[in-house]
């Protein structure tokens, strides 16, 4: 085993787990996963609702300068693990959702703490969805009961995917060859699996504040969004994106 693997049954956040264990000098890498907070954190500090019976995942690695596609890799990595753990075909809605019959089924942040970086991951496995968001939001396996193993399973599945992404693993079976490959090949997977390309779309500021609209036309391997606005083809490197056009 690479690194540390620490499982709570409950904590504040998983991301303030691991940047308290850096800053007491804890030896990275580091993964520590739960199956609920009561203060979870998605993109731009914003509260992630953390239900009892999700995976509420983050890791820590010594890396100085994390490459700017790092959140559409790690979406790669969450969709091969659902795939390989559960069967199941899901979407990649850039730049940090994971899509399961149309509906958010994962988020996804990564953060800087000094020269580390913070990789969260929030997928709805047992938990209950609240009313209000069951129109945009799903959970697996919402009216079964939780099963930790499986939680466990999924956490270590993920963490050694974000290992061999990183290079920081030695592939050691067919399996892991394959997940290689996929991080090599990266770019072209990750078109497949778009649940936005050739979509009209609208992309927000992360305070609120529309942008443009337009048609997206692809990404880049630096993580960037094309988008056709009235035949101009414009990047952009940040952002959220909705489907409702405005």
């Amino acid at each position: 085993m690479i690194g540390k693997i620490v499982y709570l049954e409950n904590t504040t956040s998983t991301n303030e787990y691991i940047k308290q264990y850096i800053r007491g000098g804890g030896e990275l890498p580091i993964c520590v996963f739960a199956s609920s907070q009561t203060n979870g954190k998605g993109r731009n500090n914003r509260t992630f609702i953390s239900e009892s019976g999700g995976l509420y995942f983050s890791a820590g690695f010594r890396i100085k300068d994390a490459e700017p596609n790092i959140m559409l890799k790690t979406s790669l990595a969450v969709m091969l693990a659902l795939e390989e753990k559960f069967g199941i075909k899901t979407d990649i809605k850039w730049v940090n959702d994971i899509l399961y019959k149309g509906k958010k089924l994962c988020g996804i942040n990564a953060i800087r703490a000094n020269d580390c970086l913070i990789i969260g991951i929030g997928i709805n496995l047992y938990n209950k969805i609240a009313d209000e968001i069951k129109d945009i939001a799903i959970s697996l396996f919402e009216n079964q009961k939780m099963n930790v193993d499986v939680i466990r399973e999924l956490a270590d599945l993920l963490y050694d995917y974000l290992l061999i992404m990183l290079k920081m693993k030695n592939v050691e079976n067919e399996g892991e060859e394959r997940i290689f490959k996929s991080f090599e090949n990266w770019l072209s997977i990750y078109h497949l699996h778009s649940a936005i390309l050739k979509r009209n779309v609208s992309l927000f500021s992360l305070e609120g504040n529309l942008i443009t609209t337009g048609i997206v036309d692809g990404f880049k391997e630096d993580g960037s969004i094309i988008i056709n606005e009235n035949g101009e083809k414009k990047e952009f490197c940040a952002g959220e994106i909705s489907l409702r056009v405005k």
